[in-house]
């Protein structure tokens, strides 16, 4: 039954008072401390979601940022706070292991028109399809993968990312441009399917490391 100031809007308060509800509300907030590229149309596109081996966005700087005002939040016993902060930092984490995030050509409007479509409809499909994945990512949490630099943390998982391209081009199927509608669907679900699953295993052990860290690095056996 706590009440709190969310961090990145002072006028609302939130009524936080489990990790679970802080981080159903992560997903967008993150938005607001972004600023927008300009590389499309009023420059919709955020800086902060972007990140791909070819430099554009900074997703890296993103969650470090996050992840240090976690820490300063901690250290001022403000608990809910720095729980938030870590759930900012782990949206940003897993923009760098999203198609469109890390992977899309944001010099071709014909091609990222497409390629939006498929980011869109990742994004829903890992949530309407959870339950047949917590296996997947439950397996994937039980080994955190050991973080010691954050930054470079992410800027692999892009890397690792990036490759992929030319299978979710296979897998969703070029439809020649036109803006994303409800109702698409790639061309190969199954396939599509095993792209998502593959990366929750990418994405899952570094957000898990993340929280790792700051667990025995900064919490020291506190609990939020």
């Amino acid at each position: 039954d706590t009440y709190m100031i969310y961090p990145d809007t002072a006028k609302d308060k939130k009524h936080l008072n489990t990790l679970y509800k802080i981080m159903a509300h992560a997903g967008t907030a993150p938005d607001d401390f972004d600023g927008p590229t300009g590389l499309i149309g009023d420059g919709e596109m955020l800086i902060g979601h972007i990140y791909a081996p070819n430099g554009i966005g900074f997703a890296d700087f993103m969650t470090q940022y996050f992840y240090n005002e976690a820490v300063e939040a901690w250290k001022k016993n403000q608990k809910y706070h720095a729980a938030v902060y870590l759930c900012y930092a782990s949206h940003y984490l897993e923009d760098a292991g999203i198609p469109v995030h890390a992977e899309a050509d944001y010099r071709n409007l014909d091609v990222l028109q497409w390629q939006l479509g498929y980011h869109s409809y990742t994004e829903s499909y890992v949530a309407d399809n959870w339950s047949k994945y917590s296996a997947t990512s439950d397996s994937a949490a039980a080994v955190p993968m050991p973080v010691c630099d954050i930054s470079s943390m992410v800027r692999s998982l892009a890397m690792e990312t990036y490759p992929d391209v030319a299978g979710w081009t296979k897998a969703w199927g070029y439809k020649g441009g036109g803006d994303y509608k409800k109702g698409d669907e790639p061309v190969n679900v199954k396939m599509f399917d095993e792209l998502v699953k593959q990366e929750i295993w990418r994405c899952v052990p570094r957000v898990s490391g993340m929280f790792l860290k700051f667990k025995t690095e900064v919490m020291k056996g506190g609990t939020f």
